[in-house]
């Protein structure tokens, strides 16, 4: 598959979880990172939901495929810390760019979610 058409792939299924406006704000940036760490690493069908919880509030929700694995993502970097590159290459990132990914994966959620970030990360 080329390369635009998994982008597009990428866009459309967030679509169905997302309002449009939320799915075109995303750069390309972003969709790159989940068409090369997010989406290899899927363990989950996109249209699903799958609980979360906040280890410090106890609040807890449910969430669709993508925000799952990237809050996974982002729960395993800051499980690992300082030990991030190691994480990072598990999830197929190059190393050295572990803060980067943390950062991408963050302004990820913020841009999809805004109340999910404000309860899960912030």
């Amino acid at each position: 598959m080329a390369k635009h058409e998994n982008d597009q792939e990428i866009r459309n299924e967030l679509l169905r979880s997302y309002c449009s406006k939320t799915v075109k704000d995303l750069t390309d940036a972003d969709v790159k990172f989940l068409a090369t760490i997010i989406k290899p690493s899927f363990k989950f069908d996109a249209d699903a939901y799958y609980p979360i919880r906040n280890p410090y509030t106890g609040m807890s929700l449910m969430v669709k495929g993508y925000m799952h694995s990237i809050l996974a993502f982002i729960n395993e970097m800051m499980a690992h810390y300082p030990n991030w590159n190691d994480v990072a290459v598990r999830w197929g990132c190059t190393k050295g760019n572990a803060q980067s990914n943390f950062d991408r994966a963050r302004i990820l959620v913020l841009k999809l979610d805004s109340k999910i970030y404000a309860n899960f990360i912030d």
